[in-house]
């Protein structure tokens, strides 16, 4: 299948509080940052659209367990802990798409609150491509409400990280996202086709 302006890379919470060292760490969620450069540099050379979505919360956000929610303060508006990882390399065109920030909604899926949707279908984008932390949190629930809402779903099985809270929780989301239609790939699926410019899935 040739990569074209249907297609998007879409980036979840890849932000410092979510990597060591931040407020809410997810496992080694650092290693999966080289694979998913290679991922921006695939994608920006074809010149399709790059998201990156972030946890963007104020700080009275009722999933803190500071408001009597169940989860520590993390990326709260405009502090370090929310800016996205600086080893990652964030095209200048990027689409920056903010969620959690509204303080009564504790959801974990872009699609109920962000501009997320909209700026796909404005774009005409049918073919999500997607990667990030953590696989049995954000990144499941992206990918299962991408399907519902009709959209190709792409796994970068290579470009995710759980946070592994509950063992098996992560094995579960993989088979949960597989029964909705994501399609889980690697690097090493991606084959480019010098002559046809063509991005091909075995």
């Amino acid at each position: 299948m040739e990569i074209s302006k249907k297609d998007a890379l879409v980036i979840v919470d890849m932000q410092y509080d979510f990597l060591p060292e931040g407020t809410f760490p997810q496992a080694n969620g650092e290693i999966i940052i080289p694979m998913l450069n290679k991922y921006i540099e695939l994608f920006t050379s074809h010149q399709t659209a790059i998201f990156f979505i972030i946890d963007w919360h104020p700080v009275n956000h009722c999933s803190f367990q500071s408001n009597g929610g169940r989860l520590p303060v993390h990326c709260v508006e405009g502090t370090h802990g929310a800016s996205i990882h600086a080893f990652l390399k964030v095209p200048a065109d990027a689409i920056i798409i903010r969620k959690g920030t509204n303080h009564d909604k504790d959801i974990h899926c872009l699609f109920e609150e962000s501009s997320f949707d909209s700026n796909l279908k404005a774009n005409r984008i049918t073919t999500l491509f997607i990667g990030g932390i953590a696989t049995e949190f954000d990144v499941k629930d992206t990918a299962i409400e991408a399907c519902h809402q009709g959209y190709n779903v792409f796994l970068l099985s290579d470009a995710i990280k759980e946070a592994d809270i509950t063992p098996g929780s992560s094995a579960l989301a993989m088979k949960q996202m597989k029964e909705v239609g994501t399609k889980a790939i690697q690097i090493k699926d991606l084959i480019i086709d010098p002559n046809l410019g063509e991005l091909l899935v075995p």
